[in-house]
């Protein structure tokens, strides 16, 4: 796998192996502390709460590899599933959904994040809109389905928790699901009954999942990270926002830095918000009966308000009052591309409905001419390494998307929207390879020596000592409860362990993975925050961190020497650890 790409193998893969290996318990005793497991990393659960995850239904019947594999697909393809059934409630035209679905599922910004809160934020949104959509014009008993599986979905999309996904992609799918609501509002009682059926369905299913994790929510709300950060307008780079025609390559090598970020932060998509804007007429949708130039009007709105967002200096205060302070700049490429690609498709769309709304062929001229003046600037800038690329192949990539951006513009489906498909899929095809399985993991060195240690001392605890490498994601994936990993927020009486007084809670009151770093020269545990979501416990072997999370056993890549750590079993052969148990000292 790509390094980039840590938070899905690193971390999420062997959360989810963990779960089937503990029964999908509700609480596992990870990171500093136990931690309830249904929050942040939408892990298969076996409580009530999984009613509103479907998408981990499969863990519960299937093996762990096949179910993991559907999974994986899901990911992937979900966004394609449910912006094509958004996009069939709005235009009735398959080949504009399905293009328009396929542009979204291949933008770079969704490959290289393919993990569960993105796509599946996609897809639980777009879901819920074409719902509610379709229930606004349904009549009779449908009515009634399409609001409850509204709600359902609604409360799927809801328990993601990744707001500098959630909430952009809500203003996106909310505002086009009121653009929809005219005719409705006339008619309230309709409006009411289904208002009635989707928030009774959703109110319930959330009641549910409060009731099961509210003391885990409010650890994580009352963090410093995330939950207490504060996000200011204008924090992403335009090079990163509008780089997406020269995603290819970015996949040449396993792992580059792009414009000295790495891939994943570099990702984004086309931002066909912008041509769309520039040739006029989008924003004048609300006057018509045209159910596509609503809805376009509505998305053009959101990705005009989250470009600002990203780009400008707007006050928090504005920001505040949308929730996007919760959202930083770099993550909202993700958001607005999505945005701008619907877009795309409903343009195509309103000029199917009215041809007299196809710009001139001067006016579509402009509109390419600045998405190629804007992602030409782009060249200027972008460097893979440190290295510029070849500018004459980024000169021809820019020239292609150029015109195919003009024929968009000029309201051609299959030649337009499907040549975008095309070359998006030329460059991304290549950045999210499929996952070999999870023999990796599974039938690592290092999982077969920590099960043999552990055989008749199941519910020891572990840490794995020293820095970086992949002991602690293998330790998390064992089952075994574990002090290093991930820790999804603080559980404070453990922290208190070793930090009594709150001297150093604004370094771990917060989502982190844990490393721990023996060090016999400090004196008592110290805490290093080296990322915003990774701390580093510096500590003795004893009388330290060690003793006071009553760790059992430390696995180490290099050998150590301390009367308070007994070798168990040594590193002898590849992928192998040096484990050792923790020992009162002589």
């Amino acid at each position: 796998p790509r390094p980039a790409r840590i938070d899905e193998y690193n971390s999420r893969t062997a959360l989810v192996i963990r779960q089937s290996k503990t029964d999908f318990a509700a609480s596992s005793d990870l990171g500093v502390g136990p931690h309830d497991t249904g929050v942040l990393t939408d892990l298969p659960v076996k409580n009530l709460s999984a009613v509103m995850k479907p998408v981990t239904w499969a863990y519960f019947v299937l093996d762990v590899e096949r179910a993991f594999a559907i999974e994986w697909w899901l990911t992937m393809l979900g966004p394609f599933l449910g912006v094509y059934a958004l996009m069939m409630v709005l235009t009735r035209s398959r080949l504009i959904a399905a293009l328009t679905g396929l542009l979204v599922a291949a933008s770079p910004a969704l490959l290289w994040w393919s993990i569960p809160s993105s796509g599946f934020s996609v897809m639980y949104g777009a879901f819920t809109c074409a719902l509610i959509i379709a229930a606004a014009r349904a009549t009779g008993r449908r009515r009634f389905l399409w609001t409850a599986l509204g709600g359902w979905t609604a409360a799927g999309f809801a328990t993601m928790l990744y707001l500098p996904w959630l909430i952009p992609l809500t203003l996106l799918f909310g505002a086009i699901a009121i653009s929809q609501m005219p005719n409705v509002l006339v008619q309230w009682k309709r409006l009411l009954t289904a208002a009635v059926a989707f928030g009774g369905v959703f109110g319930l299913l959330m009641a549910i999942y409060l009731r099961d994790h509210h003391a885990a929510l409010s650890s994580i709300a009352n963090s410093v990270y995330p939950g207490n950060r504060v996000t200011p307008a204008g924090e992403a780079l335009p090079e990163l926002v509008f780089d997406a025609p020269y995603d290819v390559f970015t996949t040449s090598r396993q792992y580059s830095l792009i414009a000295g970020t790495n891939q994943s932060e570099a990702a984004s998509g086309l931002m066909l918000w912008l041509p769309i804007a520039i040739v006029g007429g989008a924003f004048a949708g609300f006057r018509t009966r045209s159910k596509a130039a609503r809805a376009l009007t509505a998305s053009m709105i959101v990705s005009v308000v989250l470009a600002a967002w990203a780009l400008l200096p707007i006050p928090a205060k504005v920001g505040s009052l949308l929730g996007l302070t919760n959202v930083q700049g770099s993550r909202v490429a993700l958001p607005l591309a999505v945005a701008g690609l619907i877009s795309g498709g409903l343009f195509v769309q309103r000029i199917r409905d009215d041809p007299a709304f196809r710009p001139s062929v001067g006016r579509a001229v402009l509109g390419a001419a600045a998405f190629a003046a804007l992602t030409g600037w782009v060249i200027r800038k972008y460097t893979i390494d440190s290295v510029e690329p070849s500018r004459r192949s980024m000169l021809l990539l820019l020239v292609v998307f150029s015109v195919a951006v003009f024929v968009v513009m000029r309201g051609k489906a299959l030649v337009g929207l499907g040549s975008m498909c095309v070359l998006t899929l030329f460059g991304s095809v290549r950045i999210n390879p499929i996952q070999i399985g999870l023999g990796p993991i599974l039938d690592n060195p290092l999982t077969l020596q920590i099960g043999s240690v552990r055989a008749g001392h199941e519910s020891e605890r572990w840490a794995a000592v020293g820095e970086a490498g992949h002991a602690p994601s293998i330790l998390m994936a064992s089952g075994a409860p574990t002090v290093t990993g991930t820790d999804w927020y603080a559980n404070t009486t453990a922290w208190h362990r070793i930090d009594p007084t709150d001297s150093s809670s604004s370094i771990w009151n917060r989502f982190a993975q844990i490393w721990i770093v023996v060090d016999d020269a400090v004196p008592s545990p110290t805490l290093e925050l080296r990322y915003n979501d990774l701390i580093v416990i510096h500590t003795a072997s004893c009388a330290g961190a060690l003793q006071d999370f009553d760790v059992t056993y430390v696995t180490s890549e290099s050998e150590l020497s301390s009367p308070c750590l007994r070798p168990l079993a040594p590193k002898s052969g590849p992928g192998e650890r040096w484990i050792y148990q923790v020992v009162p000292a002589a």
